[in-house]
């Protein structure tokens, strides 16, 4: 009887032994689950990039729940919980109060680090908006007119670029987006205008072929560089900004129907241009001047005429190039030869 219980009672032992070590195991791991917990106050202040590829660098609550969100689908915070939670249910709520203690006051220490690296990157974020924004607005108002740059609402977008997303009373809903950059400011203010008022840079073309008297099937293909919202708000006629927006002549457009793009048409029209068309608008500046062939069938550009000029401030013309941007089974058409360069 005596060695059945010694038997037993070394078995028993060797059990609590066990029990011990992995009861001691098992509360490593659970302090050492919060581990990536911890790497979220990090994330707060350093900043990641956001999504997989990156667009953009995030700070802030932002870059903790995006942090957060990848580290789900990977999936590591769920297993974390998962585990800490059971564990502390099956093990440390029955353990000493001091284990109690310690798992709480980490916890504890881990939300008031994130917490507090989240407020610290927003009196960073504040500081950033306040440096650049008056450059900003200046931008705005010499771009775009005083009324556009005083009412314009702009969120800092990415810290590390300057880079800003805004609101505007003129666009109702639709935002726009700044990139403050080195060497100078960069927006797609007048794509979001084109892209709400889809018919204004049609108008504006007609507008500019009679301002320059233009007739028939070549028109002005113009650079918008930018339009001076003064006066203007949402739903007035966008056609009393025609005199408020500055542009470049970036070339010329011929429109045909598709049967009527043949080479010998397009040398035709390529010279009614140079002679007629092209001094009507002034000194040229640059070294070539495009003309963009636009089939009305199909509305698109089916090919580019170069117009190159010898010097600067110079009316003389030395090559012409037509050059197919598709490719055609039409005999008899521009794309029978692919390619030909011709002088006038």
């Amino acid at each position: 009887m005596d060695i059945d219980n010694t038997v037993k009672g070394k078995k028993d032992s060797k059990g609590t032994i066990v029990l011990k070590i992995l009861g001691i195991t098992g509360t490593v791991f659970f302090f050492l689950s919060y581990i990536p917990f911890f790497i979220l106050s990090l994330v707060s202040l350093d900043g990641i990039s956001e999504g997989m590829f990156g667009a953009r660098n995030i700070y802030g609550w932002e870059a903790v729940s995006n942090f957060f969100m990848w580290m789900c689908i990977i999936p590591i915070y769920p297993v974390a919980v998962i585990y800490q939670i059971v564990w502390g249910i099956a093990y440390i709520r029955r353990k000493k109060k001091a284990l109690k203690i310690a798992a709480a006051s980490l916890v504890a220490v881990i939300l008031i680090a994130t917490a507090a690296t989240c407020i610290i990157f927003r009196f960073r974020e504040k500081a950033r908006y306040e440096e650049l924004i008056p450059g900003v607005r200046t931008y705005l108002k010499d771009k775009y007119g005083s009324d556009f740059a005083d009412s314009a609402e702009l969120t800092l977008y990415d810290y590390d670029a300057g880079a800003f997303k805004g609101k505007s009373p003129i666009f109702g809903t639709l935002s726009f987006e700044l990139d403050h950059a080195p060497d100078g400011y960069y927006d797609d203010i007048i794509n979001v205008f084109n892209g709400q008022n889809d018919k204004y840079e049609k108008d504006f073309r007609k507008y500019l072929d009679q301002k320059h008297g233009m007739t028939g099937e070549i028109h002005v293909q113009p650079h918008i560089a930018s339009i001076n919202f003064d006066g203007y708000n949402k739903g007035d006629d966008y056609s009393a900004l025609f005199p408020a927006t500055e542009y470049s002549i970036a070339g010329l457009q011929i429109e045909l129907p598709h049967d009527e793009i043949r080479q010998e048409r397009l040398i035709e029209l390529t010279k009614k241009a140079i002679d007629e068309y092209i001094p009507k608008l002034g000194d040229h500046t640059l070294k070539f001047i495009m003309i963009y062939v636009r089939d009305e069938d199909s509305g698109s550009t089916v090919a580019t005429i170069q117009i190159d000029f010898p010097g600067e401030n110079t009316k003389d013309y030395t090559v012409i190039q037509i050059e197919p941007r598709i490719s055609d089974d039409t005999p008899n058409t521009i794309w029978a030869d692919a390619f030909f360069a011709e002088e006038l």
